[in-house]
């Protein structure tokens, strides 16, 4: 079963503001974001690729 953070969560463990997060996510920033609600979830493995990149989200997928 495939695992979520809220966006407060993830926020925190990657040591970001939430508002960035969300700032992210409505910008498309983070892939297989889910809604629910009022509130976000974050797929875990973004997680991981947010504390093994130097730059997240990755460069290309930001607007030129």
């Amino acid at each position: 079963m495939k695992q979520f953070l809220s966006a407060t969560a993830f926020a925190r463990l990657i040591d970001k503001d939430p508002k960035t997060i969300i700032s992210w996510i409505k910008k498309g920033w983070i892939p297989g974001v889910q809604r629910l609600g009022h509130a976000y979830r974050i797929p875990h493995e973004e997680l991981e690729k947010a504390k093994t990149r130097e730059e997240y989200p990755e460069r290309e997928v930001w607007p030129t």
